[in-house]
């Protein structure tokens, strides 16, 4: 317990806490410390505690519950001492030749393609750059400012005032843009379930009845949506906009429009839902 970091370390499932419990993260007063600085031995129990800059929002509490939750599965005993364990071999010891395996013979990611796709697509360069982005989970959500130790009073969606603002909050599963896809979906008249991931989300942009042309274009009204619903995000955040869906949609038609003729010429959008 002296060695392993309780936020920087991945010693829970496969994910760091900072990573999974942001919020709980950046109000910890210990956030460098190993694992023995977050609790005391009580006859032989472990009995966890926290140190923290401030008390808990009401809609934190929740989060707070599932932390502690997470903490209390794991077991631990002052007579073990940390090591490290090779998670991908069944006898959990470090086999040089499994390792040169993984190096050498890589398991081909289910993305692979999907970049090369991207970069494919008939859109203004500094789309693609967005997209991308916001693919990787890098574009400046509040969950993400909160990464970067930026300091925000409310980690709530803009455009719901609901659940925090993750990238795919905002652009999927909030209830304002969940709007927007729906009526985006019945504009193009092709109509299919909204995943909540955003690559996931972007890959079923496909028909097989469509022409490889015929989907470039409708992956680029499917990147059209999420450009115009972060537009929409900023204007409500830095112009005092109203939260408006029939407004992005709008927009969503317009933008897609502007950017399809401009690279086929003979392309026809109807404005009609």
């Amino acid at each position: 317990m002296k060695k392993i970091k309780l936020w920087e370390d991945i010693w829970v499932d496969n994910c760091q806490l900072k990573v999974r419990f942001p919020r709980l993260f950046n109000n910890s007063l210990s956030i460098d410390n190993s694992l023995c600085c977050f609790g005391k031995w009580h006859i032989n129990i472990w009995s966890w505690e926290f140190k923290r800059r401030r008390e808990w929002f009401e809609w934190e509490k929740s989060q707070v519950d599932e932390f502690l939750s997470v903490l209390e599965g794991q077991i631990l005993k002052s007579s073990w001492d940390d090591k490290w364990l090779w998670r991908d071999a069944q006898t959990c010891k470090y086999p040089v030749k499994f390792a040169y395996e993984i190096l050498y013979n890589p398991t081909p990611s289910a993305f692979s393609d999907m970049y090369s796709v991207l970069w494919d697509l008939l859109i203004p360069p500094s789309t693609h750059c967005f997209a991308w982005r916001a693919l990787q989970d890098r574009i400046a959500t509040k969950q993400n400012l909160l990464r970067r130790s930026v300091h925000l009073v409310d980690f709530r969606c803009v455009l719901c005032g609901g659940k925090e603002e993750t990238t795919s909050h905002l652009l999927l599963s909030c209830p304002t843009t969940n709007v927007v896809w729906n009526s985006c979906s019945k504009w193009i008249r092709v109509i299919s379930v909204n995943h909540f991931a955003l690559k996931e989300h972007f890959e079923q942009f496909y028909c097989s009845w469509f022409s490889k042309e015929d989907n470039k274009l409708w992956k680029g009204v499917c990147v059209s949506i999420i450009w115009c619903i972060w537009k929409h995000k900023n204007g409500v955040v830095f112009n005092q906009a109203k939260v408006d869906a029939s407004e992005i949609f709008s927009l969503t038609q317009v933008q897609s429009w502007v950017w399809l003729k401009n690279k086929v010429p003979n392309v026809s959008l109807s404005f009609s839902n």
